[in-house]
């Protein structure tokens, strides 16, 4: 991995602090992911709603794909009730 230098304000560079701090994730983890998302087109995948935006060659595979991410959803919500963040995402601790 490369190390970049960047330049924000503190007001920004606060609230990203806060935003890490909230997902459980470090200063760089929080910044690579976000960065990662833009580049992706920001598309989450536990979002029930996304099921729209995927192709399929079969329209059924739709609510499917929307049952499973619901159902996910509830199980992580009953299985890490405490959790603020995706408990499966990985972190490091590095700053």
């Amino acid at each position: 991995m490369k190390s970049i230098n960047l330049r924000i304000s503190s007001d920004l560079l606060e609230q990203i602090d806060q935003a890490a701090a909230a997902s459980g994730q470090d200063r760089s983890n929080w910044l690579r992911h976000a960065a990662t998302e833009k580049l992706s087109g920001g598309f989450n995948a536990k979002d029930p709603n996304t099921a729209e935006e995927i192709k399929v060659a079969d329209e059924r595979a739709r609510e499917i794909v929307r049952d499973v991410l619901v159902r996910l959803n509830r199980l992580e919500a009953h299985c890490f009730p405490d959790a603020d963040a995706d408990p499966f995402e990985q972190s490091t601790t590095t700053k």
